[in-house]
């Protein structure tokens, strides 16, 4: 799984690419204005991004203005039909609104995620060198007629 999120400062971005500009390019997330950055190399792509974060805190210190974005605390979610009745019995089965209920799962799922992140990039780069090791072995064996399988690395999160 390819990890194209960088942090810094408590803002975010995703990076992505243009093959038609030949340019890895982002933005800030979470902030009120339209913050851009870009960059013709890997190696460049992360400076690129610290400094529009720099650069755009220091614009709103000078204009004395908060740069996060406000969030109200509520937003639309459209969910099948189906769905959104098992969440009113499952609501209901636990004595609670369907908002609480649905709140419930979706704080369970951030810290659930905050527990899982640090270890997804460890996964990946372990995953890759199994990978490697595998095809190692494939390289020099498949004139030998060995077949060796490898169990799949996998982890929880309780």
């Amino acid at each position: 799984m390819a990890n194209n999120v960088l942090n810094y400062k408590g803002y975010s971005t995703r990076v992505e690419f243009s093959a038609e500009d030949k340019l890895l390019f982002g933005k800030i997330e979470g902030i009120v204005d339209l913050v851009n950055f870009q960059s013709e190399t890997l190696d460049g792509v992360e400076a690129a991004f610290h400094e529009a974060v720099e650069d755009y805190l220091a614009f709103c210190k000078d204009l004395g203005k908060e740069p996060n974005k406000v969030y109200r605390g509520s937003f639309n979610v459209r969910v099948q039909p189906s769905i959104h009745r098992e969440l009113d019995r499952a609501a209901a089965r636990h004595g609670i609104s369907m908002n609480q209920f649905v709140e419930d799962a979706l704080v369970r799922a951030v810290e659930a995620e905050k527990v899982r992140a640090p270890y997804q990039k460890a996964v990946a780069s372990a995953n890759l060198e199994s990978e490697r090791v595998r095809l190692a072995w494939n390289a020099t064996s498949e004139t030998e007629g060995n077949i060796v399988q490898f169990p799949v690395q996998s982890y929880a999160v309780n």
